[in-house]
Parts: C-alpha cells; structure tokens; sequence
C-alpha cells in the first residue's frame, strides 16, 4: 500500500471512531453542518488526516490539505463573516497544534499501555480548546464573568475532549493493526 493511501485508510479508521464517540453523546446532530456536534466531522477529519501525515513524515504536503479543509469547512457552515472565518482559523489551528504536541510529545511507539494515548489525546484537544476559546473572546474584547464563562467554556472543552478521544481510539486501532485483525477474522469465517 502507498503512502497515500495507507494515511487515507488510518484516517478513515481514527474517522469513524471519532464519529462513534461523536454518535454516541450527540446522537446524529454530528452531521449537521449547523450543529455545534459537527465538529466531530471536521476537527475529527482534520486532527486524523494530520496525525497520520505526521507519521507518514509528509508535513510539507500537508499545508495544502490544511487549506482546503478550512475552505471545505467555511463552505459547509457558511462562515461568510469575518468572526466566524477567525472562529474557524483559531479552532483548526487548536486542533492542528494538539494533534502536532500529542505526535512530538506524547505518542510513543514504546508505551506499555497504548490504551493511555486516547485519554492524553483527549485532555491536550480539551486544553486546547479552552486556550483557542479564551483567544476568541479576547480578540472579539468579549470578557464574561466565570458564572457566564462556565457555561461557555464546559461544552466546548466537552466536545474537545471527546474528538480528541475518539482520534486517539481510532490511531490505537490503527496501531493494534484492527482491519488485519479483521481480514483475518472475515476470511476464517468464510474459509
């Protein structure tokens, strides 16, 4: 398999395992492009595709993919306003520079337990959009009371958690080789 393509398919996998975390606290609401659930679709397309092209070591092409799902996802939400454009910037460059903390720092091939990195991936998306959500309100010169800001603050780092769980569930799989595991398992079904 090229290098492509095997990004492609460990994307798909880390994918889907972000739409299932997403499916099961939001219900279907992950796939309208006017719920705030549909971040699972893209932070979770984003954070995967990068994850993989980190390991496959093509940061370089990468940029460009970056672009396209900012335009991809400005197009399908309608961000036509300048807020919402620097919304849409701050919160890919969160997700972007988690998944690139959590590759350098954190995603060890040696780790005993590889079942930890979901949850370290989990709490660095959650810290990350909190810090992209406080850069938010201080660009727009937004300041609310902590009352005011627990309601803000909880769901968004909710939903950050729980893509980056969903990511790191679905590199686990990836990396415990789960679709040989399946083929294997397919065939000696129908052997």
């Amino acid at each position: 398999m090229g290098i492509i393509s095997k990004v492609i398919v460990n994307s798909v996998v880390a994918i889907v395992a972000c739409l299932l975390v997403g499916i099961a606290f939001h219900g279907w609401s992950v796939f309208n492009p006017q719920s705030a659930a549909f971040e699972f679709v893209l932070f979770g397309s984003l954070g995967s595709l990068f994850f993989f092209s980190l390991k496959a070591n093509r940061r370089q092409s990468f940029a460009v993919l970056l672009v396209l799902f900012f335009i991809q996802s400005s197009l399908i939400t309608k961000s036509y306003f300048s807020v919402y454009l620097l919304r849409d910037a701050v919160f890919f460059l969160a997700v972007s520079g988690a998944t690139y903390l959590f590759f350098i720092y954190f995603h060890r091939p040696a780790l005993r337990d590889k079942w930890l990195e979901p949850l370290i991936l989990a709490v660095v998306f959650a810290l990350s959009f909190f810090i992209a959500l406080v850069a938010l309100h201080v660009f727009r010169g937004i300041f609310l009371s902590l009352e005011q800001l627990r309601f803000v603050i909880i769901p968004v780092m909710e939903n950050g958690f729980l893509i980056g769980l969903g990511i790191g569930l679905g590199i686990v799989l990836v990396e415990i080789d789960l679709l040989q595991w399946l083929r294997t398992r397919i065939k000696a079904l129908f052997s």
